[in-house]
């Protein structure tokens, strides 16, 4: 198993790790950056979005797709840039989601004025919604069970400081 970003031996066998190794005549390297924060919030972000991916990936959803989804559940007719401003993302990359998710029969978009629409879940959207969000609530429950339950407030109220306000 790799014990950092640049180490590539545990993604070789043990004979070719040897004559790689010995070939290559590399010392270890100098991993000063492993205790960084940004560094260890990227990869522990890293594999955490990569096992939701997994574990969504059934309902032929990215993570993105699953939270709009979530964001239009809990907020029925919300205004796509209540809900890019939510997710952070900005229209031109929000409103091709949005089609896709309309596409798929998933969300409708209703007329509120003359230049709005509001976002809707779908039946079919709030059936593949619930579901989802069964899978994403396991997933985050066996995420922070990783945490030391001593931990756990702390390291989610130090999270809150890192994000900035919207």
């Amino acid at each position: 198993m790799c014990n950092s970003y640049f180490d590539v031996s545990g993604f070789l066998g043990q004979e070719r790790r040897q004559n790689w190794s010995e070939s290559a005549m590399v010392e270890p390297f100098n991993n000063s950056f492993e205790n960084y924060p940004g560094y260890k919030l990227k990869i522990a972000s890293t594999f955490v979005i990569s096992d939701l991916s997994k574990a969504i990936a059934p309902f032929g959803l990215t993570v993105t797709e699953a939270t709009i989804l979530l964001f239009v559940d809990g907020n029925p007719g919300c205004l796509q840039a209540e809900l890019g401003k939510t997710l952070r993302m900005a229209s031109a990359n929000l409103t091709p989601l949005a089609s896709k998710l309309e596409a798929r029969e998933l969300i409708r978009r209703e007329p509120i004025d003359g230049r709005s629409n509001g976002l809707h879940l779908t039946k079919t959207g709030r059936s593949l919604t619930r579901d989802v969000n069964k899978v994403m609530v396991d997933f985050e429950a066996q995420v922070i069970a990783k945490i030391p339950d001593h931990l756990r407030d702390p390291f989610l109220e130090a999270l809150d400081y890192l994000i900035p306000a919207k």
